[in-house]
């Protein structure tokens, strides 16, 4: 996503994602345009907690 250059690219089927969100189909529409920056947040969290995928 930072590597290509775009801030707002956001992978809303990821399931890491989704389980950090605790709902489907969030899209993060309020945080546009880094969407991107708010999924790496977001995988860090899993990461940190060890949520299950």
């Amino acid at each position: 996503m930072r590597a290509l250059g775009d801030p707002d690219a956001y992978p809303a089927t990821d399931i890491a994602l989704i389980n950090a969100l605790g709902r489907k189909g969030e899209t993060l529409e309020h945080l546009k345009p880094w969407r991107a920056y708010a999924a790496i947040r977001l995988w860090r969290r899993v990461a940190k907690k060890g949520i299950q995928t």
